[in-house]
């Protein structure tokens, strides 16, 4: 930059730091021009549960006319961890009968403000018919405890054996719940049906669905060597021989019990620790079988005292044929 100064003469200005005013307006106005990330795009809502007021189980349905990519929105309570919850949402194939995306399971960021775990996820699902669930029980936490001077942690206790604690004692249920969209704006939701598709329409013997107190049996005679495809579901608690709902298989001819839930040849069947499941392949020889299916006074279909297992529908035994 020239000027002239008063003898007339020129005078060469070298440039001097722009105003901070001007600095700032111009970051505002780069920061301004930067391109905004594009949010995905969420279609229409396929199902929800939320107003979490009481503890218990709840449940809703939707139906995929064609593989779609769904959002879910869950949250929930549980341990500082996030490894074992008291308030949880999950989906169940109702054909299968097998979940497809369980909260304690998925990726979740704990809200340090209302002390809720959210997890938001995506996936793409088959057609077919789908169970949602939330369920809030009390429940056992493990114990994660850590000592602290002047905000620095300088030791802490863990321990598996932790204590009961009410359905509501950590978190915020106000916030609770699970949401599942379609992530395809222009998607349109598929009918849902009116009652949910039967569990194991197809089963020799389908003895499901128990309530407390209940004890049944069914006769079975077979004309040939028969393999089948056995599930049962029932309450174990950890350290007992014995299953408070149980099953078994006797042999007519013999009246020894030639099959029964063991803890030790059954799996975690979701939910509560004590919710174990037995899914594996039975040979039965020709002959004639009294089936048995028996729960105590507790922790059954439509009284669950704990997290329910991932199919609360299919408490008891159902005996499928492998071999047409």
């Amino acid at each position: 930059m020239i000027i002239r100064n008063q003898n007339n003469t020129l005078r060469r200005m070298r440039p001097g730091p722009l105003p901070a005013v001007l600095l700032l307006a111009l970051g505002s106005l780069t920061i301004l021009m930067l391109p905004i990330p594009e949010a995905k795009a969420k279609g229409p809502r396929l199902a929800a549960l939320e107003e979490i007021e009481r503890q218990g189980l709840r449940r809703a349905m939707f139906v995929l006319d064609r593989p779609t990519e769904i959002e879910i929105v869950a949250e929930g309570a549980g341990d500082r961890r996030g490894d074992e919850f008291l308030a949880q949402g999950w989906i169940l194939d109702l054909k299968s009968r097998q979940p497809v995306w369980v909260q304690q399971d998925a990726h979740n960021e704990r809200d340090r403000d209302n002390d809720n775990w959210r997890a938001t996820e995506r996936l793409e699902l088959p057609a077919g018919t789908y169970g949602v669930f939330f369920a809030a029980f009390n429940g056992f936490l493990p114990i994660d405890a850590r000592f602290k001077v002047l905000g620095f942690t300088i030791g802490g206790f863990e321990s598996k054996l932790g204590r009961m604690h009410d359905w509501d004692d950590f978190g915020d249920p106000d916030e609770w719940g699970i949401w599942v969209y379609a992530t395809d704006p222009g998607l349109v939701p598929a009918p849902v049906p009116a009652q949910p598709p039967t569990a194991y329409p197809d089963a020799v013997v389908r003895e499901i669905g128990l309530g407390d107190g209940e004890y049944r049996q069914v006769q079975l005679d077979l004309d040939r060597d028969v393999e089948f495809r056995l599930r049962a579901t029932g309450e174990n608690l950890r350290g007992n021989e014995t299953f408070a709902d149980d099953a078994w298989i006797v042999d007519r001819r013999s009246w020894d019990r030639i099959w029964k839930l063991d803890r030790q040849r059954t799996a975690a069947a979701g939910g509560a620790e004590k919710n174990r499941v037995f899914d594996e392949r039975v040979q039965l020889s020709k002959g004639g079988y009294l089936i048995s299916v028996v729960t105590n006074g507790s922790h059954a279909t439509g009284s669950w005292d704990a997290m329910p297992p991932w199919d609360p529908d299919s408490w008891g035994l159902v005996m499928e044929l492998i071999d047409a």
